[in-house]
């Protein structure tokens, strides 16, 4: 039954990769076309002012921290974090600042 039939179809075995579109265009030396360059004609609309506090808000510089905690290291942290309402990052900062100081920081 198999016998008469090809190992593939007809039309998949003359398919070849095709080239992509801008194959011709060099990214580095890139000039967009002048369609492109037009912007819409849609009026611009107007900014909403940020708050004050937001806009004196700086981003606070932070690294990245993992560790492996015991279990009952980590169910005493999940204890405080729940019963203080506060986040992991804060206990953690909060006990390192008790035991050993806040070396320059204004906390």
């Amino acid at each position: 039954m198999t016998d008469n039939l090809p190992d593939r179809p007809p039309a998949l075995t003359r398919r070849g990769p095709r080239p992509a579109p801008d194959e011709t265009v060099d990214p580095v030396h890139f000039v967009p076309s002048p369609v492109q360059d037009q912007a819409p004609a849609v009026a611009p609309e107007p900014k909403q002012q940020a708050s004050p506090k937001a806009a004196k808000r700086k981003r606070e510089l932070t690294f990245p921290f993992s560790t492996r905690l015991s279990q009952d290291v980590q169910e005493t942290l999940d204890q405080a974090v729940e019963s203080e309402g506060i986040t992991v990052r804060e206990a953690v900062e909060q006990a390192i600042r008790s035991r050993w100081g806040s070396h320059g920081q204004g906390h």
